[in-house]
């Protein structure tokens, strides 16, 4: 059945559209009939706004493959915007292995936080994937299952045995915990910071017995909440042991360093899975803009295929990364893709819609982003209102709405926050950008589209304990970097 949620206006705009009911009633479970749809035509936000609407009404998650972080954080915005709380994406690396430099703790963070969030049912509504991450080498779920430990008041455990287990998975032992993946054992006080989760956790012993198990605040120490369970995930993809690290000194003729240990583990442990698997049968795949993703696993192969030099380098590409390919196979079983102008589309004489085509047009284009001039925006509207067009405006939640009522006012339009005939309809979300649709006549305005682009201020970190979360590790291809020598640059 599908989940019952707060009703949306983005959601509501999608189910007025003909040819995304056509595309649900095809993807239902019960009326299951055709893979590899395509979409042409989705302009701005209106592939989030889709996915979304799917979401709800199939009660599906989403899987969806993008070709990089910059689309990733795009979709991601619109997914929230159209009322989806647990989306996550997915990290890219932006090194390869033969780099030997292992992921950020902010990269590790993410990783662990959505393979948690995957093996609890109903943990996510969508994960964005960019398309390098479909390279990543991950444990099976049972695997993870089996490194993870579950703690209950009451329970009694050994805590120097629980200690080393943690340590084992990736864990650091610490005086004080202050970042995700720290450990610290104070008399009868046991903290740990589980990368799932914003706060770290308190376990409280009796002697060997849990007596009581809290959510605390690093820079306060103080309480905030008491739980009765909880499940501690792994913070490595493989547990630090014995024959792993044999293995690899075999193979490399030398004791590994421990950035060999973590990037070259997929070689010696058993990592078969990717996030395609992780994100289960259930969940719908989708692909948006299938030749800007290829082109990127094609980039990202070509880079790890120069960086392995063969004297050096004993492990192969494919016993480090998944080969290109599987992830192109898994790519081309998309049950939809996004494709703007539909050339990914596939004849399918099985098919039983679109006259043996896979293709859906969607009757909608691009917003005229008017960029600071309202005067000519506002003129725009009045005649979209006038010929009977309803049009909406996504502002951001704070601050957004009272400066979408001071634009009509001077502009002599009327605004309201339901849908009603002859005013703007403010919509508290931002999207990444508008989209007008031909059938229904809608039109849906991002604020920067009337009023340019603002100005933000640098988000500064909300907490102390935030201070080292990420670091150059998380530079992203094509970064903007300065160079102590070289001057202003691109990372690549």
């Amino acid at each position: 059945m599908p989940e019952a949620r707060q009703p949306n206006l983005l959601v509501e705009i999608a189910r007025g559209i003909a040819e995304y009911r056509s595309l649900a009633a095809g993807l239902h479970p019960q009326q299951f009939t055709e893979r590899g749809t395509t979409l042409a035509g989705a302009a701005g936000a209106l592939p989030g706004v889709l996915l979304a609407a799917l979401r709800r009404d199939l009660a599906r998650p989403v899987a969806i493959v993008v070709a990089d972080e910059e689309e990733s954080e795009r979709i991601h915005a619109d997914l929230s915007a159209a009322g989806l709380d647990r989306v996550f994406p997915a990290p890219a690396p932006a090194l390869t292995p033969y780099q030997r430099i292992p992921p950020s703790l902010k990269a590790r963070r993410d990783e662990f936080a959505l393979l948690s969030a995957l093996a609890h049912p109903g943990g996510v509504d969508a994960i964005v994937l960019p398309a390098r991450s479909l390279f990543t080498r991950l444990p099976a779920a049972e695997r993870l299952r089996a490194l993870s430990f579950p703690l209950e008041e009451g329970q009694e455990i050994s805590l120097p045995s629980l200690v080393a287990r943690l340590t084992r998975v990736g864990y650091r032992r610490a005086d004080l915990v202050i970042e995700t993946g720290d450990l610290a054992v104070r008399g009868g006080l046991f903290d740990v910071f589980p990368p799932d989760r914003d706060l770290p956790l308190r376990v409280e012993l009796d002697g060997d017995q849990i007596a009581s198990l809290r959510v605390f605040d690093p820079d306060t120490q103080r309480s905030r909440e008491r739980l009765t369970s909880v499940v501690i995930p792994p913070f490595a993809s493989a547990e630090d042991a014995v024959e792993p690290r044999m293995l690899l000194e075999q193979r490399i003729g030398r004791p590994p360093s421990e950035a060999e240990r973590i990037v070259f583990a997929p070689a010696v442990e058993a990592m078969p899975s990717g996030w395609l698997d992780h994100a289960g049968d259930s969940a719908l795949v989708v692909v948006v803009e299938p030749s800007a993703v290829d082109e990127e696993v094609e980039q990202f192969a070509g880079r790890v295929a120069a960086d392995r030099d063969p004297d050096r380098d004993f492990f192969a590409p494919e016993e480090l990364l998944h080969p290109i390919e599987r992830i192109r196979e898994a790519v081309a079983a998309a049950d939809v893709f996004f494709d703007r102008v539909g050339l990914s589309a596939r004849a399918d004489p099985s098919s039983l819609r679109s006259g043996g085509q896979c293709l859906l047009r969607l009757p909608a284009e691009p917003i005229a982003a008017h960029a600071g001039r309202t005067a000519e925006a506002a003129a725009e509207m009045a005649r979209a209102i006038a010929a009977g067009e309803e049009v909406f405006v996504a502002v951001r939640p704070t601050g957004g709405a009272e400066k979408l009522r001071r634009f009509a006012l001077e502009y002599s339009l009327h605004v309201s926050s339901e849908r009603r005939a002859g005013a703007l309809i403010g919509i508290p979300a931002e999207i990444s950008a508008g989209f007008r649709l031909r059938e229904p006549r809608v039109s849906v305005y991002s604020e920067s589209e009337i009023f340019g682009e603002e100005k933000r201020s640098a988000v500064s970190r909300g907490r102390p304990s935030e201070a080292f979360l990420s670091d150059l590790r998380d530079l992203k291809l094509g970064d903007a970097v300065v160079h102590r020598d070289y001057g202003i640059g691109l990372f690549q």
